[in-house]
Formats: C-alpha cells, sequence, structure tokens
C-alpha cells in the first residue's frame, strides 16, 4: 500500500534526524517541466514533473508575476 510506504519513511526519518517533525514546506512551485519545493529550513529540492500524453501545457504571459 504506498500509504504504508510513506508511514514507514516517516517514522526512518524520525529516528534517524533530530527535529525532522519541525520541518515544513515553506513554498512549491509546479512548472512545465520541473516542480520545486523550498523547506522552511532554507533547503530546496527539484524534480522532474511527469507528463503523459493526456496531459496538455499551455503558455501562460503573465507566468511568474506578482
Amino acid at each position: 500500500m504506498p500509504g504504508e510506504i510513506v508511514k514507514e519513511l516517516i517514522i526512518s526519518l524520525e529516528k534517524r534526524i533530530a527535529g525532522i517533525s519541525d520541518v515544513k514546506v515553506s513554498d512549491a512551485r509546479v512548472g512545465l517541466g520541473y516542480t520545486a519545493i523550498k523547506l522552511n529550513t532554507g533547503h530546496v529540492g527539484v524534480c522532474h514533473t511527469l507528463l503523459n500524453e493526456f496531459t496538455c501545457c499551455q503558455r501562460i504571459e503573465r507566468a511568474g508575476e506578482v
């Protein structure tokens, strides 16, 4: 079960890394090809965003503007 794998991973991380339960996602960005996550610790991770043949992406003219 996918949920069981996540639970086991969390338990394993809590045993190995002190204070891991205080780490939270402070920002998340999903792009056309990549997803980035920033943690409240300042650490950042980037991964490829998987797409399938049914996914359609469009360029947004104002992307990145506030």
